[in-house]
C-alpha cells in the first residue's frame, strides 16, 4: 500500500493556469524514487498514466484490462502503405466536420460500402499533429479542400465529399426531424457547462438512461468534454449521428417537403461540396444502410502524447537561465503544445487502423 507521504503533486506554473495547467501526481517508493505518475492535462481533460519522466502516456479512460486487450492488438508487422489512397466505384467516403469558432473540434470520416450496404465511422482527434501543425487548423488556414487532402493522406482513403457544419445548423437538423432518442450507458456530468432550461439555470447533468433530445440538448451532449475527454466526446458524437440516421429511416417519399427543408437548412449554413440535389439523392440511397461500426483514434489505441513544455514554462526556464548566466535556448526547439502522434511516429499505423475498421 502506498502511504499519503508517498504521493506528491507537482503543479506547473503558467501565465494562464485556467487553460494551460498541467498537474502531475507522482507515486514514490520509500526512497522517494518515482515509480509512476498520473498527468492531468487541464486544456483537454485527458488523464494519462506516464512513466517516471512523464513519457509514454496511456489514457486512464482506456486503462481497463479487457478494453485494452481488445483495442491494442496491434500486429508486430504493419505494412508500408506508401501514398496509396483507396477508392472504388462501390464505396463513398465523406468527411463530416463540426466547428464552433475558428477551429474544428469534430472530424469524422464516414465510409459507405454499397456491396455490404453498411456505414462505418472513424473519428480523428483535433490535436493530431501532422505536417507541422494540428490537423484541425488546416481548414482555418487553407480551407476545407486542403483539410480533405491531408486527411486522405492520413487515412489512406480518398475522401469524396465533405461537409463542415456549425452548431446552429446542427440544432436545426435535429429539431426538423423531431428530435432524437439516445441511450447513455454512463453518466455525462459537467458542472462547468452552464445551461438554461425553461428559465431555470443549471449545469449539464445526464444520468444513465434513455433520453429524447431536441437540437439544443443534443448539441450540449455533443460538445461537452471538460469532465471526460475529446475521445469520449467523439464517441458521443458518433452515437448522435447513429440516432439521426435511425430517425431518418422513418422518412419516405411522402416526406419530400420535410427532407428538402432539412437539406436546404443544412446546406445554407455549411461549407460543403455537396449540392442540394445530391444531398437528397444520398439520403434516399443510404438511409437504410446499417451503421455497423464506429471507432475513435485515440491514445487508447494507436496514438500517444509526445512530451511537451508550454510556452509559459519555456519563458520561465529562459528567464531563470538568463538570471543565472546560463544558456537560455535549451527549450526553444521543444514541443510547446499538447499534441497527439502515432506510436513511433509510424503513420502506417494510422492507415492500418482505418483499414481494420473499414474493411473488416
Amino acid at each position: 500500500m502506498i502511504s499519503e507521504s508517498q504521493i506528491r503533486a507537482t503543479f506547473k506554473d503558467t501565465k494562464n493556469a485556467q487553460e494551460k495547467l498541467r498537474v502531475k501526481l507522482d507515486f514514490l517508493d520509500e526512497n522517494n524514487i518515482i515509480l509512476s505518475s498520473i498527468a492531468i492535462e487541464k486544456a483537454t481533460g485527458v488523464v494519462n498514466i506516464v512513466d517516471p519522466v512523464g513519457n509514454n502516456p496511456q489514457n486512464l479512460l482506456f486503462f481497463d484490462p479487457e478494453f485494452k486487450k481488445k483495442t491494442l492488438e496491434i500486429p508486430e508487422y504493419i505494412p508500408n502503405y506508401g501514398n496509396e489512397e483507396l477508392s472504388s466505384d462501390s464505396t463513398m467516403n465523406f468527411l463530416v466536420a463540426g466547428k464552433h469558432g475558428a477551429l474544428l473540434d469534430t472530424m469524422i470520416i464516414v465510409h459507405i460500402d454499397d456491396a455490404r450496404r453498411d456505414i462505418k465511422m472513424v473519428s480523428l482527434p483535433r490535436d493530431l499533429f501532422f505536417g507541422g501543425r494540428k490537423i484541425n487548423a488546416y481548414a482555418h488556414y487553407y480551407g476545407m479542400p486542403e483539410l480533405v487532402k491531408e486527411l486522405s493522406k492520413i487515412s489512406g482513403y480518398e475522401i469524396d465529399k465533405y461537409i463542415l457544419i456549425d452548431m446552429y445548423a446542427f440544432i436545426d437538423v435535429i429539431d426538423l426531424i423531431g428530435g432524437i432518442d439516445i441511450h447513455l450507458d454512463s453518466p455525462v456530468i459537467d458542472p462547468t457547462y452552464r445551461v438554461v432550461d425553461d428559465g431555470v439555470e443549471g449545469t449539464l447533468h445526464y444520468e444513465i438512461g434513455d433520453y429524447h433530445l431536441g437540437g439544443v440538448e443534443a448539441l450540449r451532449l455533443a460538445r461537452t468534454r471538460h469532465t471526460s475527454s475529446d475521445f469520449a466526446r467523439a464517441t458521443r458524437q458518433q452515437m448522435i449521428l447513429k440516432s439521426i440516421q435511425t430517425k431518418a429511416r422513418n422518412f419516405g417519399f411522402g416526406d419530400a417537403d420535410t427532407i428538402y427543408e432539412i437539406a436546404r437548412s443544412v446546406l445554407k449554413q455549411t461549407d460543403t461540396d455537396i449540392n442540394i440535389d445530391d444531398a437528397i439523392a444520398y439520403f434516399f440511397r443510404y438511409q437504410n444502410y446499417e451503421m455497423t461500426s464506429s471507432d475513435v483514434i485515440s491514445s487508447g489505441n494507436v496514438l500517444y502524447v509526445p512530451e511537451y513544455t508550454t510556452v509559459e514554462e519555456c519563458a520561465s526556464m529562459k528567464s531563470e537561465a538568463e538570471a543565472n548566466g546560463e544558456d537560455s535556448s535549451a527549450c526553444d526547439d521543444l514541443n510547446h503544445a499538447y499534441t497527439l502522434s502515432p506510436h513511433n511516429n509510424d503513420w502506417n499505423l494510422v492507415k492500418w487502423f482505418f483499414r481494420e475498421n473499414f474493411e473488416g
